[in-house]
């Protein structure tokens, strides 16, 4: 299986605040949230997800299977906690999809991405109203990464 590192501080330069999070949502809906200060980086690795501090300690893995969504949180607009957060989330359907991806609960003119799970940019589209429709028909099949804002959904592709 192929690796790659993703350098967390990209992220941070996204997200303004010292209080930003990463939380991992499995399909069980049992989140887990990392500050991003700890984070030093995430690796793919064996099917999983792997965060490790600067120091190169691992501070937890998630098989990427059961990872319904990871997603970039500031806790000043969420002071409260994650669950106001997690209901305005994005949906993205049908999933598995053979040709388009449905994605909805955003705003017009957001930009949606598709990335491999090698971290390569595929297909950027932008939204025309709070739906966007993103044809994947010219993917290879397997798992994708959709970003929208702060938020990734992981999408397969039959």
């Amino acid at each position: 299986m192929k690796r790659f590192f993703l350098i967390v501080g990209l992220f941070v330069a996204v997200l303004a605040g010292a209080q930003s999070n990463l939380v991992i949502v499995p399909l069980s809906g049992s989140e887990r949230a990392y500050a991003i200060q700890q984070i030093g980086k995430i690796r793919f690795e064996d099917r999983s997800a792997c965060l490790y501090d600067k120091q190169g300690e691992q501070l937890g893995c998630t098989p990427t299977r059961e990872i319904r969504k990871i997603v970039f949180s500031d806790q000043s607009e969420n002071p409260t906690g994650f669950d106001k957060l997690f209901a305005s989330a994005i949906e993205v359907y049908p999933n598995p999809t053979q040709s388009q991806l449905v994605v909805q609960g955003i705003e017009a003119q957001q930009v949606v991405r598709v990335f491999s799970m090698q971290g390569q940019l595929l297909i950027t589209a932008v939204a025309d109203a709070n739906t966007a429709t993103v044809n994947v028909s010219g993917l290879q099949t397997g798992s994708y990464l959709l970003q929208v804002g702060a938020e990734i959904v992981k999408f397969i592709k039959q």
